[in-house]
């Protein structure tokens, strides 16, 4: 008896009472628990970083599925009413992905964006500050400038975290809760993983817009330097001759700069005349012989001739001065750039470009504007070659009739 009360003794479990045993065990359930759900929600969250970490390399020119993914991670992984992220451009804040949000929140929340930089939004302030910004209670904040949009949500606190590059901000991302009160610190800490990785799919699409533009720019070189190439083989097998060369020019200006219609002009005593042309109207180019642009500003033509510069016009139907309608009628054309053809800083000609009218809005001139001015040095530099055998005066007469009887 004396060896069991000694046992009992040195092992503590004779001086414990039952429910201080139901106590400790709840409170080792309890840790139990915890650490348990510590571990899930670590798991979850590696789980969703190497989601997000995938489809970064799976969209290196796209970062919208990265925005759309971390929206909706967010507002799971954290229980968040809403999850939205934003772009800056670095004057203004940009709504760009979005989760848990209903239709009429989209609507308000496309009201108020963008936005510059400020007190009025967790976003916006997290932008400002490049920090992380709670604002607890949105009711409370004095400077919280979106209460209609809060009531429309039905979201009382919110906390924002930026996206830096280089210590830059970004961006940021934002979520929201209908209770009041600040949000745990792991949630802050997975919050800032996410802009990490934002900032990541940004940089990438970048970098490879980069790489595009760079590849597209040597592509352009060698078309560039190959059309100069065949321009120039023209002119060495036809050194007599100015006809050939046009309509190369004109061939080649078509091909390079995606146009639908290419065409020169000659200005000779004040007056236009057609040199050369590429077209599929051949009615078209039939009253350009019969009424050539006049040298003012109702043309295109007229235009560059006057400036001396190249022109470019987005929209003919949309320019106060452009008057050539009839033309424009029968080639269908809305978008147009022009480069004048100089001897030494003198109009001596014009060259035409018409692109489709289902290119008028998002054709860019610079691509046409590059090739134009590339073959147009070469085309002055024979003519200053030329002028003085008086082959540009002989071409010029004979240009007239050979223009009337080609087929188009």
């Amino acid at each position: 008896m004396n060896r069991s009360a000694g046992r009992r003794r040195r092992t503590g479990t004779g001086s414990k009472d039952p429910g201080v045993l139901t106590a400790e065990n709840a409170r080792l359930l309890k840790e139990v628990q915890a650490r348990t759900q510590s571990l899930q929600e670590s798991l979850e969250y590696q789980t969703a970083t190497s989601e997000i970490l995938r489809i970064i390399s799976s969209s290196p020119n796209d970062a919208q599925p990265v925005f759309d993914t971390i929206a909706r991670s967010t507002a799971r992984l954290c229980r968040a009413q809403f999850c939205h992220v934003f772009r800056f451009d670095g004057e203004l804040i940009h709504f760009a992905a979005s989760h848990g949000v209903r239709p009429e929140g989209v609507e308000a929340m496309q009201s108020v964006y963008p936005m510059a930089p400020g007190r009025g939004s967790a976003a916006s302030r997290s932008i400002a500050s490049g920090a992380v910004e709670h604002i607890p209670d949105v009711r409370a904040d004095p400077d919280y400038a979106h209460g209609r949009t809060a009531k429309i949500m039905n979201y009382r606190s919110i906390v924002a975290v930026p996206m830096l590059k280089d210590g830059r901000p970004i961006g940021a991302i934002a979520m929201s809760r209908s209770e009041a009160g600040r949000f745990p610190d792991r949630q802050i800490d997975l919050l800032r993983t996410f802009a990490d990785q934002a900032v990541i799919a940004i940089e990438n699409v970048r970098l490879f817009e980069a790489e595009q533009a760079r590849r597209r720019e040597l592509t352009e070189s060698m078309e560039y330097q190959t059309a100069t190439s065949e321009v120039l083989g023209v002119i060495s097998r036809s050194p007599s001759q100015l006809q050939p060369i046009l309509d190369t020019i004109v061939e080649i200006a078509v091909r390079l700069c995606q146009a639908e219609n290419a065409v020169i002009f000659k200005l000779e005593e004040g007056k236009f005349r057609l040199a050369a042309a590429r077209s599929a109207n051949a009615e078209h180019l039939e009253l350009l012989l019969r009424d050539p642009p006049r040298l003012d500003r109702g043309s295109v033509a007229g235009r560059a001739a006057l400036e001396c510069a190249p022109v470019h016009i987005p929209d003919v139907t949309l320019d106060p001065d452009y008057a050539m309608w009839g033309a424009q009628r029968l080639g269908k054309y809305r978008t147009m750039l022009g480069i004048p053809l100089l001897r030494e800083g003198v109009p001596i000609g014009k060259r035409l470009n018409w692109l489709p009218p289902s290119r008028t809005r998002r054709s860019s001139p610079s691509r046409t504007c590059a090739c134009s001015m590339r073959s147009r040095h070469v085309l002055e530099s024979w003519l200053n070659r030329s002028e003085s055998s008086g082959l540009l005066a002989r071409s010029g007469r004979r240009s007239a009739r050979h223009s009337s009887s080609r087929r188009y």
